[in-house]
């Protein structure tokens, strides 16, 4: 090969493949500590899943945008189920790796600044609306349900899950009544790891509370300390404001898993209370829990319509869309939620109340005096 050549193509002496300088990039990555478990996680996916069995082979010195349409042929082929986001993040998975080559040195060209880019639409989420939550708390508290705290407080300040089971009691400050998102818990595999917030926005953010939401975490830690003194040299201490009785903490199932469980129990005792109103014998051979039954009968926030399905992360979508037809400012809502960009925010919360945009348009209209209301 000549001198040129290898100038222009410094890893062709050693022909690395695209799978062999991912798998370094990757250990180098991890070495440095410079990502998150989670993304550290999901660049190992994308690149144990999909980016090496179709491009591995390919030298990495040789990678050009004919490679990248043949990626994302190859993943609409084998992956006709994978969603235009999953295969946006596939490909932000290479094309970091690329950059750091470019940056290196040990490629002379980054393709991905070329490629064509892959159209998403972000997801469209359809939230409850204030009563349904509501109802649902209403119901929760009757029950003696232990999540319910979490989650009213998780709708109620709109942090992410992993910020939730993060959040320790010396993070909040509930004379002032806010809180300092500095860390979340996540599960990697089968461990559980505490590190930084999703995004960098999301770290050390401030987030105001409501009076009703310091009411409440009061009680709550009243509860906690006297399970603590119940429980004694037994008590696990994480310092963690949400967890089971003994102190240990609470994972991602027990929220991911839980909540739509409740839902659906939520769901069967409204049917059954219609059931009561009814046929009362039936409903009494059907119920054998006298607790329940006496639930069922005096609980008001069974009568009206089923619940929707929704999983735990919606409560956050549903904070944000309450701030937002509170009338606060978008940039606040963005900042609430330690979004890494205020478009995000607008592009996925602003339809998601019912009657947001009319209450805008008749309060944009009321700023404009007339001297009739009505038009001849």
């Amino acid at each position: 090969m000549a001198l040129a050549d290898l100038q222009r193509h410094p890893v062709a002496k050693r022909g690395q493949t695209v799978a062999g300088y991912l798998a370094a990039w990757l250990e180098r990555k991890e070495a440095t500590g410079s990502l998150r478990p989670s993304t550290a996680r999901a660049y190992g996916s994308h690149v144990t899943l999909y980016l090496v069995p179709i491009l591995g082979a390919v030298k990495l010195a040789d990678l050009n945008v004919s490679h990248l349409d043949h990626l994302r042929d190859e993943l609409r082929r084998t992956r006709p189920d994978m969603s235009a986001a999953t295969t946006t993040r596939v490909f932000a998975t290479l094309r970091s790796a690329l950059r750091d080559a470019f940056r290196r040195g040990e490629i002379t060209d980054d393709p991905t600044r070329r490629m064509e880019r892959i159209k998403t639409t972000r997801p469209r989420f359809e939230v409850w609306q204030p009563a349904d939550l509501g109802r649902f708390l209403d119901w929760a508290e009757m029950k003696g349900e232990r999540l319910a705290p979490v989650v009213e407080f998780t709708a109620m300040s709109g942090l992410r899950r992993g910020e939730v089971l993060g959040l320790r009691w010396v993070d909040v400050d509930l004379d002032r009544a806010r809180l300092v998102v500095a860390q979340q818990a996540i599960r990697v595999g089968a461990e559980v790891l505490v590190g930084a917030p999703k995004t960098a926005a999301g770290e050390q953010r401030v987030v105001d509370l409501d009076a009703g939401t310091v009411a409440r975490l009061r009680t709550w830690r009243t509860r906690q300390e006297a399970e603590r003194a119940e429980f004694g040299d037994a008590w696990q201490d994480f310092g963690l404001v949400f967890t089971w009785q003994d102190g240990r903490p609470l994972n991602a199932d027990d929220l991911t898993k839980r909540f739509p469980k409740l839902i659906e129990r939520f769901n069967e005792d409204r049917r059954l209370s219609l059931l009561a109103a009814d046929a009362p014998e039936r409903m009494t051979m059907m119920v054998k829990d006298s607790a329940r039954m006496a639930l069922i009968a005096q609980c008001e926030a069974l009568a009206g319509p089923p619940l929707s399905k929704q999983k735990f992360h919606a409560l956050r979508h549903l904070q944000a869309s309450l701030m937002l037809a509170s009338g606060a400012p978008m940039a606040l809502v963005s900042k609430r939620l330690g979004h890494s960009s205020i478009v995000l925010t607008t592009d996925t919360y602003t339809h998601m109340l019912d009657g947001v945009g009319a209450q805008a348009a008749t309060a944009a209209a009321a700023l404009i005096p007339r001297r009739s209301a009505g038009v001849s």
